[in-house]
């Protein structure tokens, strides 16, 4: 107060007052705050990202959200001035599907910044991962060219549509059967199938699953050659 006192009252022309009552350029805080929810949420949910930076001027910057290198749309974004001084802080929220291996980033430009400023959240921290298929057969061992059952079990997915598919040396199998089961405690679902198979030497069972948590299908393989009577049980998880 006393400063713009002496100014008013010296008379100094008004292109410099003006000059000496501006702030002077600066560029955001780095990196930006970004923000998430803090408690586990289910897979393809929409989540909304909260991100802020604040201490820049002059008030114009770009604030641009990022998934797997693409550009995102939908985001809001306010700048308002920071109180008690004379730079700005912005704040941009966007909502997006709950997806795992997609982190979420945002990305600010400003003309006092050599280079963008980003912040990232990994989605993957707080949504649970369908499990990868594992598969059983038999306990005991069988004898060649004899009808046999295997199993192939995954759980903790959501939404419900999943997809099984069973193969025997690469060909794909019919008549299996597909039950999916609710669990109550987390709202996630499992998957139960199974199907029947001949028995024989040097012969493989595949199941495969996808699901839109997946980037790619997972599967499983059963080796038939290893219930087999004489050899030993085992299964092969990949």
């Amino acid at each position: 107060m006393a400063t713009h006192g002496c100014l008013r009252k010296c008379a100094w022309p008004k292109a410099l007052f003006m000059y000496l009552s501006r702030a002077k350029p600066s560029p955001p805080n780095s990196p930006p705050s970004l923000s998430g929810p803090i408690q586990r949420v289910w897979l393809n949910t929409p989540v909304t990202f909260n991100c802020t930076s604040a201490g820049f001027y002059p008030p114009e910057i770009h604030v641009t959200w990022w998934q797997n290198e693409q550009e995102l749309h939908g985001a809001k974004s306010d700048v308002c001035s920071n109180d008690g001084s004379r730079t700005y802080q912005v704040q941009s929220t966007i909502t997006v599907p709950a997806k795992i291996d997609s982190p979420v980033t945002c990305r600010i430009n400003h003309s006092e910044l050599n280079q963008p400023i980003h912040s990232t959240f990994n989605i993957s921290d707080i949504v649970n991962e369908p499990s990868p298929p594992s598969v059983s057969g038999p306990d005991g061992q069988v004898l060649s060219n004899t009808n046999v059952t295997i199993y192939c079990k995954s759980a903790g997915f959501y939404p419900k549509e999943i997809s099984v598919i069973w193969e025997q040396n690469g060909i794909m199998l019919q008549g299996s059967n597909l039950n999916i089961i609710l669990n109550d405690t987390d709202k996630t679902y499992q998957a139960l199938s199974n199907v029947t198979v001949t028995a024989t030497i040097n012969s493989t069972v595949t199941c495969r699953i996808n699901h839109t948590a997946f980037d790619e299908p997972k599967q499983s393989i059963f080796e038939l050659k290893n219930i087999v009577k004489g050899k030993v049980c085992s299964y092969l998880m990949l």
